[in-house]
């Protein structure tokens, strides 16, 4: 019996990383195909061609836009996980007020993916309109204060956007640290500062270096920013010129494929790179701490709060703000009076039939992508903890890890032309179904590294007396492990719910009207110059997600308070 839960448990393993082999193999193969194609795979009349690959790969055309693309994803990874780790420290290591608050407006952060953080600085910076460049024309007279339109602006939206992630991928790491460890390297005269790099950080480096790994291969693909910013600043990036050919027309969809091999370059080193890290610490396993304890920063204390609480201010509370008042403005002015304001905007997103089908399609989608992705992932993660080291664990953990690296626009332009050219799929081309199923297939493998990361670090005592006392491999997964990883579980669910809501790169392609979601919505109104109810939208989304935080914070509470109760 021991034997079947066990098999029950490894066969589902493998018949899960089989499909998202296919899931991600079948779209590459079209994408490569396609970028030979004269037209679109399976259209009359198009034959194979070298066309595309001659001004791609035999010219010197593409490769500024190449390299900005991977410039933009080095320094927002390294900005991102620097910054989001520091925080990881403050909040996990550090004697702080308020922590459930400072933690609370951090992960808030989540609620502005890039296409609202660029049109929250929009505001804020647009040249002799934006909020700020006016106040400070009008008190010194010197015309623009920050340049909107630059790549440091840019690579500064960026990095606001995904600190929050780089937050979430390191405080688990910064958490396990033992204490005693840290106070034994201030017992022998090490000061805060020695102890931070020589003991801290040596022993989250691993999780730091995956990190940056991971922002760099989403980031370098993300288009939303370069989109709506890059053009007056001379900034153009693989995922933006693919976006814009589709979209205009003006590039043939060959071309444009041949555009998205390009990124998978760079999405192959950063894999074997997290691959590389990954079995790197297989060897050093980081160990729960011994004793919880946290440092007093002495007279660096206020300093630094000051520091943290600047950067939320500025990253986060303030594009909140501008949000909320743009979506009250007739039109966008940094020069307010009262007749600007109307509630017309509301009432015009909340009566049209299509905002309201954006609206629940995101919901919908959110919950079902989050929940299966969990599920996925427990069993994914139990495998690789229960058998550490075997063949089916490796190959488990490479195959989940992969679609992580994959640029999102290449792999949805592969699923579309897969489901144009398969008879059998074409009904679910532009489908919830589809769009879903895409949004599983690239966030399993972040859900799994969560999950394994905290299952490793489990007792095994408890698990190994189950097994001893005849408790099946499946029994043992529900009712021993599960309960124990409750709050991660809840925790793991609400980041891809919400990164589920936020999802654009990889709709974008894939949607039809009657599966826009309010991303592709708040986009296309932007794009046509509709402000005045994109902004009511981007409020929308940054509601949904406030309603992730509260209700899973409540959860997570619950949970805490229960486990004490019965501890």
């Amino acid at each position: 019996m021991r034997g079947q839960h066990a098999d029950i448990v490894a066969n589902t393993a493998k018949v899960i990383s089989v499909i998202i082999v296919l899931s991600v193999a079948v779209p590459i193969i079209y994408v490569v195909y396609g970028a030979y194609e004269s037209g679109i795979p399976g259209q009359a009349g198009s034959h194979l061609t070298t066309e595309w690959q001659d001004q791609v790969y035999g010219s010197g055309a593409y490769l500024s836009a190449l390299t900005w693309s991977i410039v933009l994803g080095v320094v927002t990874a390294t900005t991102a996980t620097v910054i989001g780790g520091a925080f990881a420290w403050l909040l996990t290591r550090v004697e702080v007020p308020f922590r459930s608050l400072w933690q609370g407006v951090l992960l808030a952060g989540f609620a502005l993916p890039p296409i609202l953080a660029t049109m929250a600085w929009t505001s804020l910076l647009a040249p002799n309109s934006g909020f700020i460049n006016i106040w400070y024309n009008d008190i010194t007279g010197r015309g623009n204060l920050i340049p909107l339109y630059s790549f440091a602006t840019i690579a500064f939206v960026m990095t606001c956007v995904f600190v929050p992630l780089g937050y979430l991928l390191t405080a688990g790491a910064f958490s396990a640290v033992d204490i005693s460890e840290e106070e034994a390297a201030r017992t022998h005269g090490f000061s805060i500062r020695a102890t931070l790099w020589h003991v801290t950080l040596r022993a989250v480096r691993r999780s730091m270096l995956v990190t940056w790994v991971l922002i760099f291969s989403i980031s370098g693909q993300t288009f939303a920013v370069v989109v709506l910013l890059g053009a007056p600043a001379n900034v153009q990036t693989i995922p933006e010129l693919m976006y814009q050919g589709v979209t205009t027309g003006q590039i043939p969809l060959g071309l444009v494929t041949m555009l998205g091999t390009l990124l998978f370059w760079p999405a192959l080193i950063a894999f074997v790179l997290l691959l590389f890290v990954q079995r790197k610490g297989d060897a050093v396993r980081v160990q729960p701490s011994l004793r919880e304890g946290r440092w007093s920063l002495g007279r660096y204390h206020g300093p630094v709060l000051a520091v943290f609480g600047l950067y939320l201010a500025v990253s986060t509370l303030l594009p909140f703000a501008v949000l909320m008042l743009d979506s009250f403005l007739k039109y966008q002015t940094g020069h307010l009076t009262r007749s600007l304001f109307t509630l017309g905007n509301y009432t015009t997103a909340l009566q049209d039939p299509d905002v309201l089908r954006a609206l629940e399609n995101t919901a919908l989608l959110g919950v079902i992508v989050a929940t299966v992705v969990v599920l996925l992932s427990f069993v994914v993660a139990y495998l690789q903890v229960s058998a550490p080291g075997s063949a089916a664990a490796r190959f488990v953990e490479i195959v989940t890890a992969f679609p992580l690296a994959l640029p999102r626009l290449g792999l949805s332009l592969g699923i579309l032309w897969v489901t144009d050219s398969v008879p059998v799929l074409h009904r679910w081309t532009g489908s919830l179904i589809l769009i879903a199923g895409s949004m599983i297939l690239v966030n399993v493998g972040l859900g799994t590294r969560a999950l394994s990361a905290d299952m490793a670090q489990l007792p095994r005592g408890y698990v190994e007396a189950a097994r001893l006392a005849g408790m099946g491999s499946v029994d043992r997964a529900v009712r021993i492990i599960a309960p124990q990883l409750r709050v991660t579980l809840v925790e793991t669910w609400r980041t891809v719910l919400i990164l589920a809501f936020l999802e654009i790169d990889l709709v974008v392609f894939l949607y039809t009207p009657q599966s826009e979601t309010l991303s592709i919505a708040t986009l296309l109104d932007l794009s046509q110059g509709l402000s005045n109810t994109a902004y009511p939208l981007a409020v929308m989304q940054v509601a949904l997600v406030a309603c992730a935080l509260v209700i899973s914070g409540a959860i997570r509470g619950w949970m805490r308070r229960s486990s004490r109760r019965w501890a």
